[in-house]
C-alpha cells in the first residue's frame, strides 16, 4: 500500500512504473562526452577555477571585467 506522503504524486500522474530521467543511462553519449572534455584540457581550451573565482568575485563587487579566457 501507498503511503499518505506519495499522494500528490499520483495527483500529479507520477507513475512509479515509469523510468526516471536518470534511469536511462547513454553510456557512448557519456564516453563522447568525456572524450570531448578530455581533447579540450589537452589542448589548453579551459578556464582554471582560480580564474574564475577571481572574475565571479570582481563581478560581485562591481568590478566588471571582461570573462576569462581559455588557457588563464
Amino acid at each position: 500500500m501507498d503511503e499518505p506522503k506519495d499522494d500528490w504524486k499520483r495527483a500529479q500522474g507520477f507513475d512509479p512504473s515509469e523510468p526516471g530521467i536518470f534511469d536511462n543511462v547513454d553510456q557512448a553519449a557519456i564516453d563522447a562526452a568525456d572524450a570531448r572534455g578530455m581533447a579540450d584540457h589537452a589542448a589548453g581550451r579551459t578556464i582554471s577555477n582560480t580564474a574564475v573565482i577571481r572574475w565571479l568575485t570582481d563581478y560581485i563587487n562591481g568590478n566588471k571585467r571582461p570573462r576569462p579566457q581559455p588557457g588563464e
